[in-house]
């Protein structure tokens, strides 16, 4: 029974993404696991995946720090699934700083300048210790397709807080690039 259920929610789920007709290669299988967060990340590493996508992360959080800690490549959260087919937004913002994960997202960001966003880069100086303040500049060097760029410098207890309640302020998205070490809460 436990075989059948877990063969029926692949299923279901490939029959979602075929109806979706994605230009992208993806596999679904179906898994029995007393241990789904480890399931996940083994899964990932005998495929050699590069990217896991997880939905609802607030609905296992166990699943998904497990996933985000052990996992070996880069892991994305969604939340909600409305509007999977992106509109350019008006305003982007994105973090000041450096690091692999961080330059991989600039060339989204990029993108979306190139498509008429707003950039805002947010620097934050943190006053509680938790972070520590970056050089904006390897950031603006890295966004040539953005025409209008602002620099915000903004002081905060955490890089966390200061990024989440500027982006809030200024509307659009916040495009972070964090290590699996430096978890932003929402």
């Amino acid at each position: 029974m436990v075989v059948d259920t877990a063969e029926d929610h692949a299923s279901r789920i490939g029959d979602v993404i075929a109806d979706a007709d994605l230009d992208a290669e993806y596999t679904v299988e179906g898994h029995i696991s007393r241990d789904v967060g480890f399931s996940i990340g083994q899964t990932a590493r005998d495929r050699s995946v590069d990217l896991i996508l997880m939905g609802f992360p607030e609905e296992s959080p166990e699943i998904t720090q497990r996933v985000e800690f052990d996992a070996p490549c880069d892991v994305l959260f969604s939340k909600g699934f409305e509007g999977l087919v992106p509109e350019i937004p008006a305003t982007v913002n994105v973090g000041a700083g450096g690091g692999p994960h961080h330059e991989a997202l600039l060339s989204l960001v990029n993108e979306l300048a190139a498509g008429g966003s707003e950039v805002y880069v947010i620097n934050v100086s943190p006053t509680g210790g938790a972070g520590t303040a970056e050089d904006p500049e390897s950031t603006l060097n890295a966004l040539p397709e953005a025409e209008s760029v602002q620099v915000q410098s903004v002081t905060a207890p955490s890089v966390a807080d200061g990024l989440v309640t500027t982006a809030a302020e200024n509307g659009g998205i916040l495009v972070i690039g964090a290590s699996r070490t430096r978890r932003l809460r929402q």
